[in-house]
Parts: C-alpha cells; sequence; structure tokens
C-alpha cells in the first residue's frame, strides 16, 4: 500500500485585525458610501454593517480604531466617537453609530464639533443653524408655505 503524504499548501496568514477582502473583492468603503449617501449625507448603522462593509474578521477595541481611521482617511466622519476607538472597551456588533460626509456642511461641522470639542469651536459651529434660521414665528402663512416649497424644492 503506498503511503499517503499531506499536501502541503503555503498561503500568507492575514492578520484578524487587517481588512479582508469584502464581498466585492477589496476593502473599500463604497457601500458604506451609498448607505450615508442615500441617507441624505448621514446613516445609522451597526458596527457589525462597518465591519463587514470594510471587510473586517471580527470586532475588537484595535479593529475599531482601524475602522474609525480608514472612514476618516475617506472623509467620512463618526458620532459617537468613542464607539470606534479603544475607549469602547466592549465591543458589539448590534452597537449603532452615525456616518456622516464630512463635506464642510453645517451637519458635518456641527457633528465634527460635538465629536471632538477640544478641537473644535462648538458654540461658532452651532452658530451656523441658529444665525442662518428663520424667525419662524414672524411668518405669516404665505410666508411659511414658501419656504416649505424652497425646501422641498432643494
Amino acid at each position: 500500500m503506498a503511503a499517503r503524504t499531506a499536501k502541503k499548501t503555503t498561503s500568507t496568514p492575514v492578520k484578524a485585525t487587517e481588512p479582508q477582502a469584502n464581498g466585492n473583492g477589496n476593502s473599500t468603503v463604497k457601500g458604506i458610501r451609498k448607505m450615508v449617501h442615500d441617507g441624505g449625507g448621514i446613516a445609522k448603522v451597526t458596527l457589525s454593517e462597518v465591519r463587514d462593509e470594510l471587510g473586517f474578521s471580527r470586532l475588537g477595541k484595535h479593529v475599531l480604531s482601524q475602522m474609525g481611521e480608514h472612514l476618516t482617511e475617506n472623509s467620512l466622519g463618526f458620532y459617537p466617537a468613542w464607539v470606534l476607538s479603544e475607549d469602547n472597551t466592549e465591543p458589539r456588533q448590534w452597537q449603532e453609530v452615525w456616518l456622516y460626509e464630512r463635506d464642510h456642511t453645517p451637519r458635518s461641522v456641527v457633528l465634527d464639533a460635538l465629536g471632538d470639542p477640544s478641537a473644535h469651536d462648538v458654540a461658532a459651529a452651532l452658530s451656523l443653524f441658529n444665525d442662518s434660521a428663520p424667525d419662524y414665528s414672524k411668518m405669516d402663512a404665505e410666508q411659511r408655505l414658501t419656504l416649505i416649497k424652497t425646501i422641498a424644492n432643494a
């Protein structure tokens, strides 16, 4: 009887913390960007959705930081920031985080300021909403209707 020899295969091991190829064959933020775009520039997602879209194989505090860095490098912000940081010592796939386009719109400026108040002027960021908001109490019905039409056509 011929001796059986095990066929030796070689493969390069991949660290568990590095992005793995996702369903598209690469590790990109295209799926996440689409979710954010479809949500009008902001989307509430779970950690498992972010993990899967970025192609990570597991969740861990070091993986969370890498996921956050990857999003930031691709002009996407996240709130609250602690969810995708090493401060999240017990990450769970069902935990939720808001992702948004970092496009310098008032929403993006305010979320960036609230997420890292030591690096931003929170009062100035919030004034983007207060200074530009019309005083609705002083509008008559026709002015309100015109405003609604303008917003609906934007």
